[in-house]
């Protein structure tokens, strides 16, 4: 799940921008390594079918008021300088706020899953700090040379989906199963050598295209090799009669 701190992926942002300064981490266990914003094009891929997906933002030096925005969500206030930290909820978001000392700190997690790309924005004095944009999508199975995947479910392969691979019979390698993970992509990697031997069915295909390659030339050859053959067998024989009769006759 994303929430799980043994595999927390975050993400910084430094942006002087109005006074406020905007520390904004994505929650994802299936993210193997971190993705620090400013990050190019600000995007983080989560797989479908993902849930409790959380982004933390931390605000220091006062800003005035400050809101999370995005797709599927109106501009929600979590802070104003006036009334302090404000946590909400409703039936597919949870905004949570604390301020201890001038940090602010404040949390959005999605209680369903995302279907669709999303953004989402931590803004503050009616302007845009930073923005993320969420890119959903399906694990996608290795299919390298040699590699036969099969996933569970077979039509879309969204987070927990599974793949079996194994290697094609002119490969050799290891059968390995892989999980989709939170960031869309599968943590396990199939590696399927191709063999420099010749398998038995190549071996088969080059004897038979030998045989029709050679086919005709025997075909040609055999009746002209049988005529000269002949032909010399009969030469053979009628000079040695023709020396026999005439040694007889002068004796």
């Amino acid at each position: 799940m994303f929430g799980d701190p043994r595999l927390q992926m975050t993400a910084n942002v430094a942006l002087p921008l109005l006074h406020s300064l905007v520390l904004l981490i994505v929650s994802s266990p299936g993210c193997l390594s971190a993705i620090q914003l400013p990050h190019p094009g600000n995007q983080a891929n989560v797989a479908t079918g993902t849930t409790n997906l959380t982004i933390t933002a931390t605000v220091t030096t006062s800003p005035t008021a400050c809101s999370w925005e995005g797709t599927g969500l109106s501009a929600t206030e979590f802070y104003s300088s006036l009334f302090g930290c404000v946590s909400s909820s409703t039936a597919t978001h949870n905004i949570t706020c604390t301020n201890s000392a001038g940090v602010i700190m404040t949390t959005l997690t999605y209680l369903t899953s995302l279907t669709s790309n999303s953004t989402v924005s931590v803004n503050c004095d009616l302007a845009v700090v930073t923005t993320l944009s969420m890119i959903v999508k399906d694990c996608k199975p290795n299919m390298g040379s040699g590699v036969i995947a099969t996933t569970n479910p077979t039509s879309s392969c969204g987070f927990g989906c599974t793949v079996q691979y194994s290697c094609a019979t002119d490969h050799t390698g290891n059968d390995v199963n892989a999980t989709c993970q939170e960031d869309a992509t599968f943590d396990n990697d199939p590696v399927c050598i191709q063999n420099r031997s010749l398998s038995p069915e190549a071996i088969a295909g080059i004897v038979t295209g030998c045989i029709i390659a050679v086919a005709p030339i025997i075909f040609f050859l055999i009746p002209i090799c049988c005529a000269e053959i002949c032909c010399c067998a009969f030469t053979i024989l009628c000079l040695s009669w023709g020396k026999k009769k005439y040694t007889a006759g002068r004796s």
